[in-house]
């Protein structure tokens, strides 16, 4: 019955429901049917491991996908089918570790932690939510990291959570609040350096009883493997990004650095003797292309949402010292500028090969942008304060396009990426000569001013599909508000104009 080709069955009877004979199920208890009793000690009573290695079951995770996550946790499944799944959580909880934590933290049922469950709950359901949330915290708090892959899942892509003192908090608020607390700089990176060795050496067993087992072990699929190295690259970055975090820029500037190389490179020579430290633990297997890809859009992603981020100032450093430059580490070096050195840096090393898309093409213009990357910086730190903003936020709009047609897929794309730097890089040449002559003839119509070339870049990209660069030109703008000129103004008054005029054919051709 616990063969694989039964789940669908199985899942059925577990959930006791069916549609064929409804009323055989038409009573509900609060109590987990017997059985469950048995399926648990079968999977994980080490004892029975030689007992059931003939029999073959399915492995658990895909007993837990098919009946708790589809079935009791489903969306709209009813308060008594969550009911019973928040029992099963339970009772899963003292086999629960870093490894199992992508199976069993699955999507449903982190949401049924945030809908309709609140801390403050009185029905049966909300108690025992609660009492199943207390009791994975407690395994959380006891195990820093199974803390942090619970934690990640709990943040499902957020950056931030509700306070503790919310109004209406939830299980996940109350969760996620209580494993930070916990955590230290050290777990952490404790942590991110467990995920890195997963991505090279990912999982490749199991026992036949479906338990991560090394000494009764099968090996796994290939797809298996790529997802389990997808899931720690996520992993990684949404450690790196979490504000609420102790996150020094050293770990951040470590989960950049392995993101970026095993995206960009593969080592032909002997990796313990690479330049790169982390490119040193071979992956294997060998990294797919679509692995690859897959870092390089992270990569792209991780970059973006570091845009936003603020270094903690050096806490040794002087009362004077003020707080960090957005998008850039404590000692001034833009993350972007980071990325991209690492490629065009490391390119000429003995025994490494760049793999990124149309890097032969790229690869001249590219290495001229990240030499204007650093002059910029250290132009800009010869500049009062307000001056030097704008220097920054154009070197980090630079970067982003620069490494935006570094790591890109598309051809078509990274050549759209470079066309709109080389405007960037002009216009940051235009904002250094401000004041010179111009060379332009009286009678000509006067040269644009920098803040209007650069008014008329950040429209054109507002334009794009990119919400990283859409979010990146409100952050460039700012500082060159003060700056704008009464052309500058038309051309944002035409865009806004020509978008009513949009609108109102739109509501003419529906009238």
């Amino acid at each position: 019955m616990l063969g694989a080709k039964n789940v669908g069955r199985l899942g059925s009877v577990l959930c006791e429901q069916s549609v064929e004979h409804p009323g055989l199920f038409s009573t509900w208890h609060p109590q987990l049917h017997r059985v469950w009793d048995e399926i648990f000690d079968l999977y994980f009573n080490r004892a029975r491991a030689d007992e059931v290695a003939n029999a073959m079951p399915m492995e658990f995770e895909l007993l837990w996908e098919r009946v708790v996550e589809n079935g009791l946790f489903a969306p709209g499944a009813s308060q008594f089918r969550r009911y019973w799944g928040f029992l099963l959580l339970e009772r899963l909880l003292p086999h629960l570790s870093e490894d199992t934590v992508p199976s069993m933290m699955t999507p449903n049922i982190v949401r049924a932690m945030s809908d309709n469950i609140s801390v403050k709950g009185k029905s049966a359901l909300a108690k025992v939510g609660m009492r199943t949330a207390e009791r994975l915290s407690e395994v959380c708090e006891s195990n820093t990291k199974v803390g942090l892959a619970v934690l990640t899942h709990l943040l499902n892509q957020k950056n931030t959570i509700q306070p503790v003192d919310a109004a209406k908090t939830n299980l996940r608020s109350m969760m996620a609040n209580r494993i930070v607390a916990k955590l230290d700089s050290e777990a952490i990176v404790g942590y991110v350096t467990y995920l890195q060795q997963l991505f090279a050496a990912p999982r490749r067993v199991r026992s036949k009883s479906g338990v991560a087992d090394a000494q009764t072990a099968v090996n796994v699929s290939d797809k298996s493997i790529e997802k389990q190295r997808a899931w720690a690259v996520d992993q990684m970055i949404r450690v790196a990004r979490f504000g609420q975090l102790p996150i020094t820029d050293e770990l951040t500037g470590s989960v950049l650095r392995f993101v970026a190389a095993h995206a960009a490179f593969t080592v032909t020579g002997d990796t313990k003797k690479c330049s790169v430290v982390e490119l040193r633990d071979a992956p294997v297997p060998e990294l797919s292309a679509a692995t690859r890809d897959y870092c390089a859009l992270a990569l792209v992603n991780l970059v973006g949402e570091l845009n936003r981020h603020v270094s903690e100032p050096n806490r040794t450093a002087s009362d004077a010292e003020t707080r960090g430059l957005a998008g850039h580490a404590r000692d001034g070096t833009a993350w972007p500028t980071a990325a991209l050195a690492l490629v065009l840096d490391t390119k000429r090393k003995r025994g490494m090969q760049v793999v990124l898309h149309g890097f032969e093409e790229t690869q001249e213009p590219l290495t001229k942008l990240l030499a204007q990357l650093r002059e910029m910086a250290q132009a800009a730190s010869g500049l009062e304060a307000a001056a030097a903003q704008r220097v920054h936020m154009l070197e980090l709009l630079l970067g982003n396009l620069s490494v935006g047609a570094a790591f890109g897929a598309n051809p078509q794309t990274q050549a759209e990426y470079l066309e709109v730097a080389a405007e960037v890089s002009e216009c940051y040449a235009k904002l250094t000569q401000t004041g010179q002559e111009s060379d332009s003839d009286s009678d000509d119509e006067p040269e644009l001013q920098p803040v209007e070339v650069l008014t008329d870049i950040l429209i054109s990209l507002f334009t794009r599909d990119s919400s990283i660069l859409r979010r990146l030109c409100d952050q460039v703008f700012v500082p060159f508000a003060e700056l704008m000129t009464a052309r500058a103004m038309e051309s944002i008054v035409g865009v806004l104009q020509a978008r009513e005029g949009a609108d109102e054919d739109v509501v003419t051709e529906m009238d």
